[in-house]
């Protein structure tokens, strides 16, 4: 679930739509894709794509593909490390220009699907 929607702040229209699904990860996993659809400004492929990083309090999970450096500054600092194939799953929708684009994680095997 958490569901975010989140508006422009000048037109007050809906910008950008998130939602995820996968118990305690959720949280985190939707925040990763839209900090790096907003504030990275990947495409909104490449945002929900990426893998993502689960730090709890003595674990760290970390998806297959993440970067080897953040994952060796990680182990420096005594974090137990944890590789996972899938940590959630993130539906995702914005408005780009004239055009509203979705995608759906690849986690789950899922596509968008329009009208």
């Amino acid at each position: 679930m958490c569901p975010t929607i989140i508006l422009d702040k000048h037109s007050k229209q809906v910008k950008m739509v998130v939602g995820g699904a996968g118990g305690t990860n959720i949280t985190t996993s939707v925040a990763q894709v839209i900090l790096n659809y907003l504030f990275f400004g990947y495409d909104l492929q490449k945002a929900v794509k990426e893998p993502r990083v689960q730090i709890t309090i003595n674990v760290t999970d970390i998806e297959e593909g993440f970067d080897k450096s953040v994952i060796d500054g990680l182990m420096l600092k005594n974090h137990t490390i944890y590789h996972n194939t899938s940590l959630s799953v993130v539906q995702a929708i914005v408005r780009e220009g004239g055009k509203v684009c979705a995608e759906s994680d690849h986690r789950n095997y899922a596509y968008p699907a329009g009208y």
